[in-house]
């Protein structure tokens, strides 16, 4: 039988997958279109640039606008340090997260 519509048959057919999915697959997605908007960094080097408030001077205009939507939340951090499998499970924003959860008081930056 065949799930009906909804988010229930997108997680279902995510499931197949071999990604970890920690985090909301809507809330993935959403991130992932932000991130597109920074293709000029690595995660590595985002994360970096936004602990040390921007010492390459790389985000101006908009993209500080889009900062604070694609910063995880307490709960998506806290399941992003549990997470203990292997780095190619993650989508995208995952990788992304566990780059910036090692930053300092993030909310405040």
């Amino acid at each position: 039988s065949n799930p009906k519509g909804g988010s229930n048959a997108i997680a279902a057919k995510d499931d197949g997958s071999g990604k970890a999915n920690i985090v909301d697959v809507n809330r993935a997605q959403n991130v992932a279109i932000t991130l597109n908007g920074f293709k000029d960094f690595t995660f590595e080097e985002l994360a970096d640039t936004i602990s040390h408030l921007d010492p390459l001077r790389k985000i101006r205009g908009e993209r500080v606008q889009f900062m604070s939507g694609f910063l995880p939340t307490i709960a998506e951090a806290k399941a992003i340090k549990a997470y203990k499998g292997d780095d190619s499970r993650l989508v995208p924003a995952e990788l992304f997260f566990r780059k910036i959860v090692g930053v300092k008081r993030i909310e405040a930056k």
